[in-house]
């Protein structure tokens, strides 16, 4: 091969590489910076008011759980208006 040759083939190897290299950091970088830059800055509010991410898992748990019992109150509630559909209770609409 001859030092033309072995320069255009790592020349063929190398400028993908370059091109996807620049791409990256042109672009995905920038979303990736502003991502971060966001995160932190609603991590100090959250600091800032008091509040402590690991309490934020328990809110969570507890949210969810009280959406649970949420549904299953509606669904007893859809049940017996459909057994009883005469019957209207307080703060209910027929």
């Amino acid at each position: 091969m001859t030092p033309e040759q072995k320069r255009e083939q790592m020349l063929k190897r190398a400028l993908p590489a370059l091109f996807i290299t620049v791409i990256y950091f042109v672009f995905v970088s920038n979303f990736m910076v502003e991502a971060k830059k966001d995160a932190e800055k609603k991590y100090i509010e959250m600091m800032q008011k008091g509040l402590s991410p690991a309490a934020l898992n328990a809110k969570r748990t507890q949210e969810m759980r009280l959406h649970q019992q949420l549904n299953t109150l509606m669904q007893k509630k859809n049940t017996l208006q459909t057994k009883n559909p005469g019957h209207c209770r307080l703060y209910d609409q027929c």
